[in-house]
This record gives structure tokens, sequence and C-alpha cells, in this order.
């Protein structure tokens, strides 16, 4: 029977992983999951959480405010809080008094935006062990326009601010709409790439590890560990979506287009000139190509 929202359990009892990718279909409870385990997380040991979003846009007080507003906050506070509010760049616990009004209590977590991580760099987040990054993957023609420039270099940057010499969790939540993401080539392309990733069955978790030049104490190197969890399908699917983007929506399959291939076998073929072209963090290589036997030539794009 499949389950009706996703799980993070398993992952949450393993305290040996710095980067956990959760990815899969739309409205499937993987960041409601996050946002349960760091505020509860809080609420028993007084460590915060960092909210981070890709553009500053997304990091409004209202727009926060609505992330969280299935939290369940009364379960987690036993009744003391009902909701979450933003103030000053602030996530707080709240209540709403016989006035109707707001009254904030406890900060359990801060807002930070990758569009200009830099401007964290003088804040103390010494309280903080959890981090929440969502919506790691994008489209272009999205909020902002897809990706920024190095972003994978530019979460790092912050995340540095945030641990400083410490270890923390990083949560990276994200919809199964392009496997084009700069995480899968530049964290996980020396252990087989995105195209591991494309190959992952759902319900499977796949841990890679980075030798770092870094040591420990001990004089041992310093392992960062990622881990990829490809959430299993739910049955908590919407009954309003068909056609090309069903399948992630409704079951969380990759979000694929037709585009078009070669007409010949690569090997029927030879190179006549190539170039390279970098946008963003990906780099393609642009073949022009000419058929052996009848002559045709077709321009050859691939990453």
């Amino acid at each position: 029977m499949k389950p009706k929202y996703v799980s993070i359990k398993n992952l949450v009892e393993r305290d040996d992983l710095n980067y956990i990718l959760l990815l899969g279909q739309r409205s499937n409870g993987k960041s409601f999951a996050v946002k349960q385990h760091c505020l509860t997380h809080f609420w028993n040991t007084g460590q915060r959480f960092v909210y981070v979003r890709r553009w500053q846009i997304e990091s409004r007080a209202t727009d926060v405010e609505a992330y969280f507003r299935d939290a369940p906050v009364e379960a987690i506070t036993g009744g003391k809080y009902s909701c979450i509010v933003v103030y000053r760049g602030g996530i707080y616990f709240a209540s709403i008094n016989e006035d109707g009004k707001t009254e904030r209590g406890k900060q359990c977590g801060y807002i930070a935006y990758l569009s200009n991580e830099a401007h964290f760099k003088s804040q103390n987040f010494n309280d903080v062990s959890e981090v929440i990054f969502e919506e790691i993957t994008a489209v272009a023609g999205g909020t902002g326009g897809g990706y920024l420039v190095r972003e994978p270099e530019r979460l790092e940057s912050l995340i540095s601010t945030i641990a400083r010499k410490r270890k923390i969790r990083v949560w990276m939540i994200g919809n199964t709409i392009s496997r084009v993401c700069p995480y899968f080539t530049e964290w996980i392309a020396g252990n087989g790439g995105s195209s591991r990733i494309a190959k992952q069955k759902q319900g499977t978790i796949d841990i890679y590890e980075h030798i770092t030049d870094q040591v420990n104490e001990d004089g041992t190197p310093v392992i960062i560990k990622i881990a990829v969890y490809f959430c299993e399908e739910t049955a908590n699917t919407s009954k309003m979506f068909f056609g090309s983007g069903a399948g992630m929506i409704t079951k969380g399959t990759w979000q694929t287009r037709a585009y078009p291939h070669l007409p010949y076998s690569y090997r029927e073929t030879k190179k006549i000139y190539e170039l390279l072209l970098q946008h963003l963090d990906f780099t393609f290589k642009i073949e022009l190509l000419q058929h052996k036997e009848n002559g045709q030539r077709m321009v050859f794009i691939h990453p």
C-alpha cells in the first residue's frame, strides 16, 4: 500500500548526513515532514533553523508565513502557540489573543536567500543546527529566471556563514521537474553525475561522499556525505492534472519533453568541428557532424 505522505524518519535518525536532497512529486509531504522536524527539534532542544530561498522576493514575510501555514504548531507546542509569524527576518511561534491580534512568542528560525548571500556574513547563527532550502530544482522562466550563476558556490558560502566550524544538516527539497540542476552536476558528477540520479529508483536513498582537504581533530580527512532520497510515490495525489506534466505531479516521475535526436548512430558520423558553450554552471559541447556515407551534416549539442 502506498504511504499517504513521505516519511523522513530514517534520515532524521542518522547524524552523519550533511546534505539531504529530497526529490519527488508535488504535495507528497516532503516539505511538511521537514518543517515538522525542524520546528519540533527547536521546541525540544532550542536549536534553531534557517529557511533559505533562491531569490529575495521569495523571502517576503507573507510568503514565509504562508509556507509554514500547514505546520502542526499546536501539536508541537502542546497548544501554547497556534501559528508562525515573521518579524524582521526572524521566524517565530505565535498565538492569537482574544482580540484577534497576533502575539509573538519564541523565535525558532531565520530567513536567508542566495541571491545576496554576502548580506548574511556578519550575522551570528551559532544557535542553528538545521537548514531548509526549498525548490532546489528550477526551470527557465521561473521566479527570477531559473538558477543563479555559480549557485552551488553561493549555497556553500551561505552554509559556511551559518555553520562556521560546526557540522549542521541541510535539507534540500525539490520537485522532479528537471534533471538539469547544478547541484547534480557540481556535487555528484564525480560519482556518476546526474545520469545516476536519473536512473535512481523511487523510494531509494543513494549516498555520495566527498573527501575534502580539511582535517578533523584526530587528523583524518573531513568527509561530506550527501544523501539523495528519490521519494516514493504516495497515495496523496491530485485529481486535477493530465498531459505531459501530470506524471511529475501525481507520480513523481521526471518531467521530460521530447527533443530531436541524431537520425543515425553517433559512430556513423565523423566530427568536422566542435566548440564548448558555457551557460551559468552548465557546459555543453556543440559538434558539427557529417555522416560517413551520405555526407549529411548536422549540429549535435549535448552536455
